[in-house]
């Protein structure tokens, strides 16, 4: 790590006095202003519970896991001082919180200053820890996102300089190993990180194939078009009704178009770089996978005896993952480099090649990464009896009721895959917010407001899209500088990664 310069410094300094000065102000300051989430008071009982040699309990009967282990081990010797002061944990995880924003902030600092400029870097870090929305989304409520938000960026801090390594230096075991036990401790800050992990186990394994590029963007195409093709059958919240086949259908689909597009050739250069071939060679492909999704899942469904399958949804996700398919080639191959070569190889000759190298750091990394999580597991089920948190299964629980209380299921399509700018599935505020805000002052149109919206949303791609071309290179070695799912080529020119790193979004 380098060392501090004089900005660090000040927002070292500038922060600290701002949370010393805050913490040690009156206690009822705590439940009225600061933790005023309820769900932070269950992390601080079973903490203390846990102190005391009580065990993982809440209540001091029931035992209990629902929560994030790593913020839990935080909490644990904070807490084992409420035995003196009720208060007293309180201001220290202040100032624990306190630290957490101003690292992260010097992080986003450090990250944003190497791709555009040191000021841009400060601006970035100034927002985070004196944004509102910041601070009431992530620090306020005494919950894991502080340092789950932490751990998110220092992973893709550590991800900047490994892509900049690899292309000059051999990748050892050790920096694998590095970024496996970074990846455990990003799992245990919030156990849905699990995905994050697994999709920067994809970017570091197959760091010089387009591979890379390609596959975590299939894997969210191919998602997305199974549950859409449930929703535009279905609705919501009639969707409710088929989720276990909606999800086991998911599931088959990636186990058969993740292997036929790469033996189709979809993963190669060469294939996505021709027009013509591109739409001959997605268009069998999606022929082919639907044809065997389709007999499979009716074979599944006699076989598991579901409620129903309609079979139309196949025609469905055919469309959508043609048309998914093609936008993510032409995306990433409209950022593509001059000079990029492409593979002259066949798909099986290309795997034939790489395949002993790609399973030995996949072993490596995910051995690292996800191996402390199943022991996890295992020791949780055990213990308490379920494997994964009981919090979540509440949560389901309540989801199915029909009061609104403590939230429910998604009840439009933008709620349903995270796109609404309201209430609890507004996932990209403030981004979503500001266009939520203009759809509905937008005149002169009989439009109801989600089809403005939605209207926004594609502008703002097209537009955000359009900015990189501005400087092609630059921006090319940004996104790859910061594992956003890169358009990286084979044979690029090194001096480029001597460049910055992109736009970074929690």
């Amino acid at each position: 790590m380098k060392r501090l310069d004089w900005f660090e410094i000040l927002l070292i300094v500038l922060v600290m006095s701002i949370g010393l000065y805050a913490a040690f102000a009156d206690g009822q300051n705590f439940s009225w202003r600061w933790f005023t989430r309820d769900d932070a008071y269950y992390y601080f009982k079973v903490a203390q519970n846990i102190s005391e040699g009580h065990g993982s309990t809440f209540d001091g009967i029931n035992r209990t896991n629902g929560y994030h282990p790593l913020w839990m081990a935080i909490c644990v010797p904070i807490f084992a001082l409420a035995r003196f002061d009720l208060v007293l944990p309180l201001r220290i995880l202040f100032l624990v919180l306190s630290a957490l924003s101003v690292a992260t902030g010097i992080l986003l600092y450090r990250l944003a200053g190497r791709l555009f400029a040191p000021v841009i870097g400060a601006f970035a870090a100034l927002y985070w820890v004196f944004s509102q929305t910041v601070l009431f989304r992530v620090y306020k409520q005494g919950l894991e996102t502080g340092i789950a938000a932490f751990l998110i960026v220092l992973l893709v801090y550590r991800l900047s300089h490994f892509e900049t390594s690899w292309r000059k230096n051999p990748v050892t075991r050790k920096d694998l190993a590095l970024l496996g036990i970074l990846g455990a401790l990003v799992i245990f800050s919030r156990l849905d990180l699990v995905f994050l992990v697994a999709f920067t186990g994809l970017w570091v394994v197959f760091r010089s194939s387009p591979i890379r590029n390609l596959m975590p963007l299939d894997i969210v195409s191919f998602a997305f078009s199974v549950l859409l093709a449930f929703v535009i059958k279905t609705g919501i919240p009639d969707y409710y009704k088929l989720e276990t086949v909606a999800v086991t259908t998911l599931a088959v689909s990636l186990l058969i178009k993740i292997p036929l597009a790469y033996l189709f050739g979809l993963y190669m250069r060469e294939r996505i770089t021709r027009l013509s071939t591109l739409f001959l060679t997605t268009a069998l492909f999606v022929a082919a996978s639907s044809t065997i999704l389709g007999v499979v899942m009716v074979l599944l469904a006699r076989r598991l005896s579901f409620v129903s399958f309609p079979r139309i949804t196949v025609v469905y996700d055919a469309l959508a993952t043609f048309l998914l398919v093609l936008l993510v080639r032409l995306l990433v191959d409209g950022l593509k480099m001059a000079g990029a070569d492409a593979e002259k190889e066949s798909p099986i000759r290309y795997f034939l090649r790489n395949w002993r190298p790609w399973l030995l750091d996949g072993i490596v990394y995910y051995s690292v990464s996800f191996v402390p999580l199943l022991i996890y597991m295992v020791w949780s089920k055990f213990a308490f009896g379920t494997a994964s948190p009981v919090s979540g299964q509440i949560k389901s629980w309540w989801g199915s009721l029909s009061g609104r209380v403590y939230g429910g299921s998604a009840r439009t399509f933008g709620e349903f895959f995270g796109t609404s700018y309201k209430g609890d599935a507004n996932a990209w505020h403030p981004v979503s917010t500001q266009l939520g805000f203009w759809a509905e002052n937008w005149r002169g149109t009989y439009m109801e407001d989600v089809w403005r919206f939605a209207i926004l949303l594609v502008v703002f791609a097209l537009v955000f899209y359009g900015l990189l071309f501005i400087n092609k290179n630059k921006a090319k070695t940004a996104i790859s500088r910061m594992s956003i799912i890169p358009p990286v080529e084979r044979g690029c020119v090194p001096d480029l990664l001597l460049s910055h790193a992109e736009l970074f979004r929690l």
